[in-house]
């Protein structure tokens, strides 16, 4: 069987926090650990299921390996793209996660590690 691989950059195993808003709904905050992240994106572990397509606020301290730089914390677009359940019974969720943009008060391009002075 042929598989494809839709990955553009770069994943690396790292596991660091991520905070969660919901851009209808902000003052709800989930905070989760990730598995692995990208410059396009991050996957991590939830105790609560986020449906797909949901608009994401994002918080998180983009790792060195990732930005080429070591940035302050960073806040992201984003939004759901996957869930998997995990467990049986499930109690976590795996949650994959697209960044659509950075938010215009930090201003960085991550994929070329520097800050830009504009949103992406």
């Amino acid at each position: 069987m042929l598989t494809f691989e839709r990955r553009v950059t770069p994943r690396f195993s790292l596991c660091i926090p991520v905070r969660f808003r919901m851009e209808v709904s902000p003052e709800w905050e989930l905070t989760a650990e990730s598995k692995n992240i990208s410059s396009q994106g991050v996957y991590v572990i939830s105790r609560l299921p986020i449906p797909l397509g949901l608009p994401l606020q994002i918080s998180l301290r983009m790792p060195k390996e990732v930005a080429g730089i070591s940035p302050p914390q960073v806040r992201l677009t984003g939004r759901v793209v996957r869930v998997h359940p995990m467990g049986s019974p499930v109690r976590e969720f795996g949650l994959a996660v697209q960044f659509d943009g950075y938010d215009a008060g930090w201003s960085a391009n991550i994929t070329e590690g520097r800050r830009t002075g504009r949103a992406a």
